[in-house]
C-alpha cells in the first residue's frame, strides 16, 4: 500500500448521515428562509456580463439576474411550508398566501396578454415594410420585449416580498423563531 493510500480515510456510506441526522423540515425551512432574506437584500440587477481587472488582465464573468434569483429563492422557501400554510388557523396568514396566488396569476395573465398583443402588432408591421424600416422595427420590438420582461420581473419581486413576509408570519406562528422571540411582537 502506497503512503498516499494510508492517509485516505474511508467512510461506510450506510453509516453516513443516518436517519437521526437527517435535517428536519424546520431546519430546511429556516435555511431556505435565510437564503431568501439574503438574496432579497442584494441589489436587484438584471443579468449581464461584468468586466474586472484582475492581475492586470480584463476578465469577463456572467452576472446572474438577481431579480430571478430572489423570486426563485422565495418560492423555494415556501415549498416545504405549503402544507403548514394550508393548515394554518390564522386567517391573516392564510389571506396573505391567497393574495400571493391571486396576484401571481394576475401578473402572469397580463404579461402573456401584453406579449401576445406586442407580437401581433409587430407581425403586421414587419410584413409591410422595406428592409431599412424593417430593421428599425425589429429593434423597437426587441426593446419593447425587454421592457415587458423587466416590468414583469419587478412585479414578481414585489409579490415575492409579500410572500416572504407571509412566510415570516407563518414561521413565527409555527414557533420556528426560537431565539428571537418572534416577528409579530407577541
Amino acid at each position: 500500500m502506497d503512503d498516499k493510500d494510508k492517509k485516505i480515510e474511508y467512510e461506510d456510506a450506510e453509516q453516513y448521515k443516518g436517519g437521526s441526522e437527517a435535517p428536519t423540515i424546520k431546519e430546511v425551512s429556516m435555511k431556505l428562509f435565510q437564503k431568501a432574506m439574503i438574496e432579497g437584500s442584494k441589489e436587484m440587477i438584471g443579468a449581464g456580463v461584468d468586466k474586472r481587472l484582475i492581475n492586470g488582465e480584463v476578465v469577463e464573468f456572467i452576472r446572474p439576474n438577481q431579480r430571478e434569483v430572489f423570486i426563485n429563492s422565495v418560492e423555494m422557501a415556501f415549498i416545504p411550508l405549503k402544507p403548514k400554510a394550508e393548515g394554518c388557523k390564522k386567517e391573516k396568514i392564510k389571506e396573505m398566501f391567497k393574495n400571493f396566488d391571486k396576484e401571481k396569476k394576475e401578473i402572469i395573465d397580463k404579461y402573456s396578454k401584453d406579449m401576445g398583443n406586442l407580437n401581433e402588432k409587430y407581425k403586421q408591421t414587419l410584413s409591410n415594410q422595406n428592409s431599412e424600416s424593417h430593421n428599425q422595427s425589429v429593434s423597437d420590438f426587441n426593446r419593447e420585449i425587454d421592457n415587458l420582461k423587466i416590468d414583469f420581473e419587478w412585479k414578481q419581486v414585489s409579490i415575492s416580498k409579500g410572500l416572504l413576509k407571509a412566510i415570516s408570519y407563518l414561521l413565527d406562528e409555527l414557533k420556528y423563531f426560537e431565539e428571537s422571540g418572534g416577528v409579530s411582537g407577541s
